[in-house]
């Protein structure tokens, strides 16, 4: 516990300075990042101990005798620990939907970020209010009816699917910032210049990491004989392993076209490389959400055991995926809160502040975004740690398999063709402005 407190600890330094540092040009940047700490901070906290909290709650015998209680089935249709922790975890989740859900429509009223206004106040204090709220969230989630979470469940999945929309948007824009910054630091009369040789290093590594984790679907799920027994040979892990690759060649191929270097100077190996290591763990991550029987390959037939668990042994593609979503919305929250106020509810024209000493412009904290962020990455979280789960009433279970699976494909699909878009759209349309892809 001593180690987690202090891991928790160092992190929560760590990404306050970076977040200083980004913003030392913002109006009021030490309350701002502060309480984008805060917020970023509870979303992580509250994540991850649902995620754990939900598989723990669900193995304990008290749970097990509770659940048998007649008022109790309402909320637990059924009685065994896979479904009362899909149960727990997504309550918690939705509860944390509605709690964003409701800052949010109350930042469509915030005009202006003077810290004496009560709704700026409430935003960025309260926090024992805030706690307390969020538990009251809870135990109303709890007692809706049925019905209202059938409903909520294909809310979640729009919500998810914008997210990743949304992230895949964000992740090519890093790319796209990063790959810029390296090469402006260029300078082409130094001999030996260290950005080149990190730039050379990070395409090297990404390459090595994507045509490394293809192998290893390759060789680990598409062989079809082991020496304990036969598995069906899994055809369509080659097809869609070999597509990503064929994606990723393209990709890096079409970066290098001088027609597009013309309007992309800056383009090349590296944003190429960190797309196509993104894909591989996309692509990874979408097989390994397939039924332990439908995985194939060098897992043997005796080796190869359902878990009856909703969550197995914390494994490591759930974290992963958590890890993510919290790296999107620290950099969205960023980003999206230094821009500038377009869509009050009030006055939708909201002038950035001129520091009448200096002449800079300073940019509005934009609150209706942050937590619209927020909104949608909870949605997505709810069913990342669910593994994109399907709730079944007769009998009542949880099922998982190719539902989650060719989701994550196409999510795969569609980063790759983003890419490209970002390449060629420059091309094709001259007279348009794309300078922020």
């Amino acid at each position: 516990m001593q180690r987690i407190k202090n891991i928790c600890s160092s992190s929560s330094h760590v990404i306050l300075n970076v977040f200083n540092f980004i913003n030392e040009k913002t109006v009021n940047f030490k309350r701002i990042s502060i309480v984008k700490i805060f917020y970023l901070g509870m979303f992580s906290f509250y994540g991850v101990m649902s995620y754990l909290f939900s598989d723990f709650i669900s193995r304990t015998k008290i749970m097990q005798v509770l659940v048998e209680l007649p008022v109790m089935t309402s909320i637990f249709s059924c009685s065994n620990s896979s479904c009362i922790a899909y149960v727990c975890l997504t309550r918690l989740m939705e509860a944390y939907f509605f709690y964003h859900f409701t800052l949010f429509l109350m930042s469509l009223f915030i005009q202006s970020d003077n810290e004496n206004s009560l709704l700026i106040h409430f935003h960025d204090h309260e926090w024992g209010f805030k706690f307390c709220y969020i538990n009251i969230l809870i135990i109303i989630v709890f007692v809706f009816p049925l019905w209202f979470h059938y409903i909520f469940y294909w809310v979640s999945v729009i919500g998810a699917s914008l997210f990743i929309l949304y992230s895949l948007i964000s992740f090519l824009n890093f790319a796209a910032v990063l790959n810029n910054k390296l090469v402006n630091k260029v300078n082409p009369d130094r001999r030996f210049d260290p950005y080149v040789f990190l730039l050379i290093f990070i395409s090297f590594l990404s390459f090595s990491f994507s045509l490394g984790i293809s192998l290893f679907i390759l060789i680990q799920f598409s062989h079809s004989a082991t020496s304990a027994g036969t598995c069906a040979s899994k055809f369509w892990n080659i097809i869609f392993t070999s597509f990503n690759l064929l994606l990723s060649v393209i990709g890096t191929v079409v970066s290098l076209l001088p027609i597009v270097r013309e309007y992309k100077p800056n383009s090349g190996i590296f944003q190429s490389g960190i797309v196509s290591a993104y894909t591989a763990y996309l692509l990874l991550d979408a097989i390994l959400s397939l039924p332990c029987s439908e995985k194939n390959g060098c897992w043997t037939v005796t080796d190869c055991q359902e878990s009856t668990a909703l969550i197995s042994n914390y494994d490591v593609t759930s974290f992963l995926g958590i890890f993510f979503t919290i790296a999107v919305i620290a950099y969205q929250t960023y980003r999206n809160s230094t821009e500038i106020s377009e869509m009050s509810f009030i006055d939708d024209k909201l002038p950035d502040k001129i520091d009448n000493l200096t002449g800079e412009i300073h940019r509005r904290y934009c609150f209706w975004k942050f937590h619209a962020t927020f909104c949608i990455a909870s949605l997505f979280m709810l069913q990342n740690m669910t593994d994109w789960s399907v709730f079944k009433t007769n009998p009542a279970r949880v099922e998982t398999g190719y539902y989650a699976f060719f989701f994550k494909i196409g999510i795969c699909v569609l980063c790759h063709l983003l890419y490209i878009w970002t390449l060629l759209a420059p091309a094709l349309f001259p007279n348009r402005n794309f300078s922020k892809i």
